[in-house]
């Protein structure tokens, strides 16, 4: 029986096959932020690549390889398939039909997708190419318009709950409990006791939910003893806000 290396399966592709495209197509921002007074929010998209693509966009909630016929969302985006030329840019509109259909207490969080095709080489006819295509996914929040602060308000910060729990055959773990409306990301948050920092495994936090965090790297563990919590929360706009608590 044969075996195949496929590291260097995948270096003789990529020499004898040349890469025609990467990816390009840039959304302004990191986040969308769909305010519930609003019938409609704009997203810009730059084309960064030396060549015009086909781009295709959609939401869904987080089913990434979903069928995008069978998704079924109180949102439409215009336009949802368009070319774009190189160096130029295009604003892609999401519009509400019936946002009655979210909860009005608190934030629903859903994914926009960005998946760009570049075109056919000129002389494809007759040479060998490996044509990729690029999907680039950023979150949309939408906030009800009852809701009238932003998860980093400092009054939303100050009522999360840290604390340092075990029980776990992880071993100790920190607890975060997010009594607010609001999603709360984290870039990064991270333990130091007795002078040692140890990263945990940040990810995002749903409103009124409760999450335990364990080291990123397994051989970490923590103490059960009084800790400090350098938290990185994002914004609105994808910019930083740190925060330290203090826990037992």
């Amino acid at each position: 029986m044969y075996s195949i290396d496929f590291r260097r399966l995948l270096v003789l592709i990529l020499v004898l096959f040349p890469l025609i495209s990467k990816a390009g197509v840039v959304i302004v921002g990191t986040r969308v932020i769909f305010p519930g007074a609003q019938r409609e929010v704009s997203v810009r998209l730059e084309n960064k690549n030396t060549n015009p693509v086909l781009v295709q966009t959609w939401l869904d909630q987080g089913q990434e390889n979903v069928n995008i016929d069978e998704i079924e969302l109180p949102f439409i985006l215009t336009p949802p398939l368009f070319k774009m030329n190189e160096g130029r840019g295009q604003t892609v509109r999401i519009i509400a039909t019936d946002t009655s259909l979210l909860p009005q207490d608190r934030e629903s969080v859903f994914w926009l997708n960005v998946h760009e095709t570049p075109p056919r080489p000129v002389n494809a006819d007759e040479i060998n190419y490996l044509q990729l295509a690029f999907k680039t996914r950023i979150k949309l929040f939408y906030r009800p318009a009852a809701l009238k602060n932003s998860p980093t308000d400092e009054d939303e910060i100050n009522r999360l709950q840290w604390s340092l729990v075990s029980g776990d055959k992880r071993g100790v773990g920190v607890k975060l409990v997010n009594p607010n409306p609001y999603y709360v990301s984290f870039t990064s948050i991270v333990v130091e006791q007795n002078g040692i920092f140890k990263a945990l495994g940040a990810d995002m936090v749903a409103p009124f939910s409760e999450v335990i965090f364990y080291p990123a790297n397994a051989k970490d563990n923590i103490l059960n003893v009084e800790s400090k919590i350098h938290a990185a929360l994002i914004n609105d706009y994808g910019g930083g806000v740190n925060k330290k608590i203090i826990v037992h």
